[in-house]
C-alpha cells in the first residue's frame, strides 16, 4: 500500500529543517549524537522508528509494510540504509517477508504487545525516579567481560555501553548502579539527555518495547570505590540485585547490578495463592 512521499522530521538539521541522508554532516550512516560523544546510526534511527510504528499496530498482519522504494521516499534516506534497517527488523523477529507478496509483521509480535508492564515494574522505575537524584560516575562504550556477555548473550570483549551511576535520596546515597546495554540499541543512548531517568525508561522512550525481566537478590560486601559512594565502611553488606531486561522476540538488550545500603531500600513483592494448591504455592500478584 502506497504511503504519502514527503520528508518526515526524523532526520533534521541543526536549524530544524529536514536532512537528506547526503546533507548529514558526518555522512551516510549517522545522523545524531550517540553514547560516549558518538554518533548514532542513521539506520538504527530508520529501525527505531520503525519499531514503534510496527508495535502501534500501524501496519497490522494481513496488511504489508511499505515498499523499500516507499520508506526511502518517505523518510528521505537511500534503499541501502533502508535494507539495512528491515534486515535488523527481521533479524529480531518483528518481520517477515515473502517473495512476491511483501513484508509483513509477525502476528507474535503484536499478540504479546500487552505485557510489558512486569506488575508494576515501569511504574516502580518510574515512582524511583521521581523521588531519587543521579550522580553521574562513567558513560562509556566498554568491552563485555564474561559476566556481560553472558546475560547480554553476546561474544565475549564485544561492544557494550557502560552506564555508572550513584542514585541519592535527600538523606544520602542509596544505590550504586551499574547498568551495561547492548548494541544496536545502545545507540539510541544520549549521555547528555539520559538525565535523571533510568536506561529503561530512555529505553522505552525511544520505541524499545520491553516484555521480560529476570532478576535475582544476593547480599555482597561494599568494596573500595562503592564504599566510598555509598559512604558506608569497606566491607559492610549491601544488597546485590541484577537484572536482565529482554524485547518483545526474548532478545536481552540491558543488564543492571544495582548495590543498595540495606538501611535505605527495601525490596516488597505481592503474592497471592495459587488457587487450588496444595501444600500453598505463591506467584506475584498481576
Amino acid at each position: 500500500m502506497p504511503i504519502q512521499t514527503l520528508r518526515t522530521p526524523l532526520f533534521v538539521t541543526d536549524a530544524g529543517e529536514p536532512r537528506s541522508e547526503s546533507q548529514s554532516p558526518a555522512g551516510p550512516q549517522s545522523s545524531a549524537a550517540g553514547p560516549a560523544g558518538g554518533e548514532i546510526p542513521l539506520y538504527y534511527r530508520l529501525y527505531a522508528a520503525l519499531r514503534e510504528k510496527i508495535m502501534a499496530g500501524v501496519w497490522p498482519p494481513p496488511r504489508p509494510l511499505p515498499t523499500e522504494a516507499e520508506l526511502s521516499a518517505f523518510y528521505g534516506v537511500s534503499r541501502v540504509t533502508v535494507r539495512r534497517a528491515m534486515a535488523l527488523l527481521e533479524e529480531q523477529g518483528l518481520i517477515w517477508r515473502q517473495r512476491g507478496r511483501g513484508t509483513f509483521v509477525n502476528d507474535a509480535v503484536l499478540s504479546g504487545s500487552d505485557r510489558s508492564n512486569f506488575g508494576g515494574l515501569m511504574e516502580n522505575i518510574n515512582d524511583f525516579q521521581l523521588v531519587t537524584t543521579v550522580q553521574p560516575i562513567r558513560i562509556a562504550t566498554v568491552a563485555a567481560n564474561a559476566e556481560v556477555a553472558r546475560r547480554l548473550e553476546v561474544a565475549g570483549g564485544s561492544d557494550v555501553l557502560q552506564v555508572v551511576r550513584v542514585r541519592h535520596r535527600p538523606d544520602g546515597p542509596i544505590s550504586h548502579v551499574t547498568c551495561h546495554v547492548r548494541f544496536p540499541e545502545a545507540a539510541i543512548i544520549d549521555p547528555d539527555r539520559l538525565g535523571n531517568r533510568p536506561v529503561l525508561a530512555a529505553l522505552e522512550a525511544a520505541g524499545i518495547r520491553v516484555d521480560r525481566v529476570e532478576q535475582g537478590l544476593s547480599a555482597v560486601n561494599a568494596a573500595g570505590e562503592v564504599a566510598d559512594r555509598l559512604e558506608v565502611p569497606v566491607g559492610a553488606a549491601l544488597i546485590s540485585m541484577w537484572r536482565v531486561v529482554r524485547d518483545t522476540v526474548g532478545r536481552p538488550v540491558e543488564f543492571i547490578r544495582s548495590l543498595y545500603r540495606p538501611d535505605r531500600y527495601e525490596y516488597r513483592v505481592a503474592l497471592s495463592r495459587h488457587a487450588g494448591s496444595t501444600p500453598p504455592r505463591w506467584v506475584p500478584l498481576d
